[in-house]
């Protein structure tokens, strides 16, 4: 009985580690899809986040700017204060 299970084991054994190398090579091409798929993912986000910090850039400017004509447009005029303190 024993010889039988050692017979039994061994072709097994054989079997697993001729399977083996395929197993290796299926793994490496999905390892390399992976770091290809994950490369291509992070630079489409890097290029997403420089163009929204552009933006970002260029509503900060407007609002600064918006808020220059805003505070000059409510600070009265000399002339508006003569006519306010002259009889």
């Amino acid at each position: 009985m024993a010889a039988q299970w050692q017979s039994t084991l061994q072709s097994a054994l054989v079997r697993a580690l001729d399977c083996q190398p395929a197993a290796e090579l299926r793994s490496q091409r999905q390892v390399t899809i992976l770091a290809i798929v994950l490369a291509v993912v992070s630079g489409l986000v890097f290029v997403a986040l420089r163009v929204l910090w552009r933006r970002i850039g260029q509503l900060e400017c407007e609002l600064e700017e918006r808020a220059e004509t805003a505070a000059v447009s409510r600070t009265p005029s000399r002339t508006s204060v003569r006519r306010f303190l002259e009889p």
